[in-house]
């Protein structure tokens, strides 16, 4: 466990939905009386104990957990075993599949080319894959990179395609498009689509001219000093320190192969990162695209990524989280009266979240070796409630109850 001595002792840290400005409610959300600062040592108070806690009561093997405050790594654990057959202990270096979360990474390279002028999340995405074309040719006319990474091109998942055709790549999935019928019209329905995300990935490497992945490593994962990131899964399961994951079935544990080799998919999810590396990605969404001294994106690229550009259509289950929609990469939501970006992934094995709230800056990333585990959301709730200062729910013991109950 790392603790950042850099903060422990200082005590308080101190649509638009098509184009142009984000909505209102996505720049300037409704704000709630502020609760009162909470020291950082104060909010981490028995955190350990309470996360030990949370593993056996939920029968959970373990979990890595970072949290960045101000500009700064507060907290980068894990706790309980990321080998539930060895013991072997779980860490902040632990690497996970980090699954859809992948999703923001494309984004965030997109808008780097934007950045340089080399393109626009506006112009029709056939300028940078010339042949691409959907079933529907009005939508094919309009399609942008904007609509592909907010999930409102109108085609419903098609996931069929991809799935288990390891000889698939992304080239050939090109002429391929205009055979996948839309399920909805152009720009009308929020529908992830994992598919738009991997020709969104295409077409940076386009523009780029290298592959997605040396793109991704070279532009994000170097400068933001994740050296423990890739996309190799034979590299991940081959460092010493990488998770396992589980699944239990009918009462009982089991193992779930992890390390599956399907490149296509790569700028749609298929990142491996760690608790710590993935502290550095939240940084430079809390500091307005900076890491450090560096500049890495322009704060109004970042802000656009933010930003809400398509509903979902998600309802209120809780009054304190209101979900708004989606934006390039991100979920968008209100929590707390203050805006919250986020985006988990789900693989069979592993559950994994980052939630952000910029205004504050602060957000936290939870990774679980087992899957499809409502505790992912609930602890990051809980720890984002630890250090605002809020109280009145317990996230962990709701999702719990429920848990049992089903």
């Amino acid at each position: 466990m790392r603790v950042s001595a850099r903060v422990l002792g200082f005590g308080l840290f101190a649509s638009a939905l098509a184009f142009g400005a984000p909505p209102a409610f996505a720049q300037n959300p409704p704000q709630a009386a502020p609760a009162p600062a909470v020291p950082t040592e104060t909010a981490l108070a028995d955190f350990e104990a309470y996360v030990a806690q949370t593993l056996a009561e939920w029968n959970i093997p373990g979990l890595a957990i970072s949290v960045v405050r101000d500009g700064e790594t507060v907290l980068a654990a894990g706790y309980g075993a990321r080998d539930p057959a060895s013991g072997a202990a779980m860490t902040e270096d632990t690497i996970f599949p980090i699954a859809s979360m992948s999703k923001a990474f494309t984004s965030f390279g997109a808008g780097l080319l934007v950045d340089e002028g080399r393109m626009s999340f506006d112009a029709p995405v056939a300028a940078y894959i010339p042949g691409l074309a959907l079933h529907d040719p009005a939508a094919s006319a309009g399609l942008a990179l904007r609509d592909m990474l907010s999930h409102r091109s109108g085609l419903p998942r098609h996931d069929a395609i991809w799935y288990h055709n390891e000889g698939l790549t992304r080239d050939a999935l090109v002429p391929r498009l205009a055979h996948l019928e839309e399920s909805a019209p152009f720009r009308a329905r929020f529908q992830y689509n994992n598919i738009m995300f991997v020709l969104s990935g295409l077409a940076i490497e386009r523009v780029a001219g290298r592959d997605y992945e040396s793109f991704t490593r070279e532009r994000i994962f170097a400068p933001l000093g994740m050296a423990r990131t890739m996309f190799s899964p034979e590299e991940a399961a081959a460092d010493p320190n990488h998770t396992s994951g589980t699944e239990v079935l009918n009462g009982e544990r089991i193992n779930v192969p992890l390390f599956r080799n399907t490149p296509i998919l790569n700028p749609a999810g298929g990142v491996y990162s760690t608790a710590e590396d993935l502290a550095q990605w939240m940084r430079v969404h809390l500091s307005e695209g900076r890491l450090g001294e560096t500049q890495v994106i322009a704060p109004a690229t970042l802000a656009d990524m933010h930003a809400t550009r398509m509903v979902t259509g998600v309802g209120v289950r809780e009054p304190e989280y209101v979900p708004t929609g989606y934006g390039l990469g991100w979920f968008t939501a209100i929590y707390r009266g203050r805006r919250l970006i986020q985006h988990g992934g789900n693989l069979n094995g592993v559950s994994t979240i980052v939630m952000m709230i910029p205004e504050e800056r602060l957000g936290v990333t939870v990774l679980i070796n087992q899957g499809q585990s409502e505790l992912r959301d609930a602890m990051a709730r809980a720890v984002l409630d630890r250090f605002l200062g809020e109280s009145g729910r317990d996230w962990v013991g709701e999702a719990l109850g429920r848990k049992r109950a089903a």
